[in-house]
């Protein structure tokens, strides 16, 4: 047994005679006439012997054929389409009402009542229920919110899992989306507003106004953040360090420079010193101290590693 009820398959009189209904009598119609306000006049509701007029059967047909076409069309899973002297007859449609796009490709309902736009040109009073168009702000939320990641989501907003801030090591030479390349670069504090409410000015202020300045990993190891631990201490929050250096002797005056008793290719397993060059001890036991005037006097530790490209989620 079907669950629907009768399904017409086509309107009643589809094919017979009918006359088309009018919303009021008019001029030149018959008094017999049925009309949509007045229904069948009281004429065809006396005897004939009293001058009363019968109905006319293509007005039951026109009638009938009327009513049957928008069950029909119902039926046939069909919307209606915005009609401007209907909406104008009906003194505009009322909220909740459902139009179908003059292209078919969505569907509108009318947030209020009196509604006299033509969605198609005109969205004012109006939003897209479904079909193109439909995006997070107008879609309808999830009847039971969940949650992703431990964050509450009920598909109204968008979320980010991965909070702005974040830093990454990514093994491609391009950011993907949502991430920049930590590179120092100054950036737009509206564009990357989540970033700038996350970071501040704390990697640099950049313009002062309108950029602020993201942390540069380029070449960089990252370390955790002492916080009063009293390990690297007197250390900010992004703050950078120089790195560890290894000092050796010059094999041409051991005499004169002995602090490890190192040689001269120390330089050769760590990287080049950045930065003003260390101060150097000078004879035994070190009793004259000045800058070394050579940076193959020192170099800079290193653990062996892999290059990543860093990133920060914005």
């Amino acid at each position: 047994m079907s669950k629907n009820p009768i399904l017409i398959p086509q309107p009643f009189a589809n094919n017979g005679s009918k006359n088309s209904i009018q919303n009021t009598h008019q001029k030149g119609q018959d008094p017999e006439d049925a009309t949509w306000s007045d229904g069948f006049p009281n004429v065809t509701m006396q005897p004939i012997e009293s001058g009363g007029l019968p109905p006319k059967g293509m007005d039951f047909n026109g009638i009938l054929h009327a009513l049957s076409a928008s069950i029909v069309h119902q039926q046939k899973g069909g919307f209606f389409y915005y009609d401007t002297n209907y909406a104008k007859n009906i003194g505009g449609y009322h909220a909740g009402a459902i139009l179908i796009a003059d292209d078919n490709s969505k569907l509108f309902i009318s947030t209020i009542d009196n509604n006299t736009n033509n969605p198609n040109q005109n969205i004012n009073g109006w939003v897209i229920l479904a079909g193109a168009g439909v995006n997070a702000d107008t879609a309808t939320k999830l009847q039971t919110s969940c949650k992703i990641d431990g964050i509450d989501f009920d598909g109204s907003r968008d979320i980010k899992i991965i909070p702005p801030g974040a830093i990454l090591p990514f093994a491609m030479p391009i950011p993907p989306t949502g991430w920049l390349v930590a590179d120092g670069s100054a950036v737009s504090r509206d564009k990357y507003a989540d970033l700038f409410s996350a970071i501040g000015t704390t990697f640099g202020v950049g313009d002062g106004k309108t950029t602020f300045n993201i942390p540069d990993n380029r070449g960089e190891f990252i370390r955790g953040w002492d916080a009063g631990r009293n390990v690297d201490k007197n250390r900010a929050l992004g703050s950078w360090q120089i790195g560890t250096p290894i000092c050796h002797d010059d094999t041409s005056t051991m005499d004169l420079y002995t602090p490890v008793g190192m040689c001269i290719e120390v330089q050769n397993f760590g990287d080049e010193w950045i930065g003003h060059y260390p101060e150097g001890y000078w004879s035994v036991p070190y009793g004259d101290i000045t800058p070394t005037s050579w940076n193959g006097f020192y170099t800079m530790t290193r653990p062996r590693n892999i290059a990543y490209l860093i990133c920060i989620k914005y």
